[in-house]
């Protein structure tokens, strides 16, 4: 949590526990409640004295209600809003958290479920849930401003033969590497994701045509690079590429993916161990 450009009553505000607010409630409320027994058991003060009273009391519940609402209703709308967001879809949402208490451990808990809601748990990239949702937020954006966005498709090749050879297991720990392998190629603006099996991808942000190629031909040059030990045999692994370049011709999200599915699809039977883009050039082997 961070404290930075906030006042000094702000971060007296942050400092305080629940307990420690509700036991100040707790103390405005008796005051109060004494304030009325004056008035109600000693009819001799005066009027002045009676006013004064009465008004100090409804002060004093007024900054009780107030107090309360600043405890329980406003972190509560802020988790009702930040929620709302999530359901229709701006999973970018953040939640503020301001106060040491209660609230606090309850929005982490929220963040923590947010992050396990859209990561893929073997691979650690985002899942395919996640990127459905962000492809549609960029495609629109993309097109309104017309910006640059890219998609990278990526497919192991031959996964099920290691799989078949050697066990779920050691697909995993392949899994596993291509992962760590596309966050650390990929920038921090773009969305690595796990398409769905073998299958990964990249959805890239301010690339050209040509520099979202070079990007994938980086990425396949890495996977290729790799050495998997299985039962004492050194073991190397391949994929293929397939990429799409947002242009106008492109009228849906959908036909966006498919293009980059169907240089994929060209990348295979080509031979494999290759980029592709499409309605571009290739490069690689």
């Amino acid at each position: 949590m961070s404290f930075v450009g906030q006042t000094p009553i702000a971060l007296s505000r942050a400092s305080l526990s629940l307990k420690t607010k509700l036991i100040m409630s707790l103390g405005f409320l008796l005051f109060t409640v004494q304030a009325l027994n004056i008035f109600i058991f000693n009819p001799e003060l005066d009027s002045h004295n009676l006013v004064l009273i009465s008004l100090t009391s409804i002060l004093i519940l007024f900054s009780v209600y107030l107090l309360v609402s600043y405890l329980v209703a406003r972190p509560i709308r802020k988790l009702r809003r930040f929620t709302d967001q999530i359901k229709k879809g701006d999973w970018d949402q953040k939640l503020e958290i301001n106060s040491q208490d209660e609230f606090e451990s309850l929005g982490l808990s929220i963040k923590s479920l947010l992050k396990d809601m859209k990561t893929d748990g073997l691979t650690g990239l985002y899942n395919r849930k996640y990127f459905d949702c962000r492809l549609e937020s960029s495609y629109r954006k993309a097109s309104r401003k017309e910006s640059l966005l890219g998609l990278i498709l990526i497919d192991i090749d031959n996964f099920k033969r290691i799989n078949d050879n050697y066990g779920h297991i050691q697909g995993d720990r392949v899994l596993k590497r291509m992962g760590r392998i596309l966050n650390e190629e990929s920038r921090k603006k773009d969305i690595a994701f796990r398409y769905g099996g073998e299958e990964l991808g990249v959805l890239v942000y301010d690339l050209g045509a040509e520099d979202l190629l070079m990007l994938a031909e980086r990425i396949r040059k890495r996977i290729e690079q790799q050495e998997f030990q299985f039962e004492g045999q050194i073991i190397k692994v391949t994929s293929s590429l397939g990429c799409s370049h947002l242009t106008p011709r492109f009228k849906s999200p959908e036909a966006f993916v498919q293009a980059a599915d169907f240089a994929l699809y060209q990348a295979k039977s080509k031979g494999k161990n290759r980029s592709l883009i499409a309605e571009f050039k290739k490069l690689g082997a």
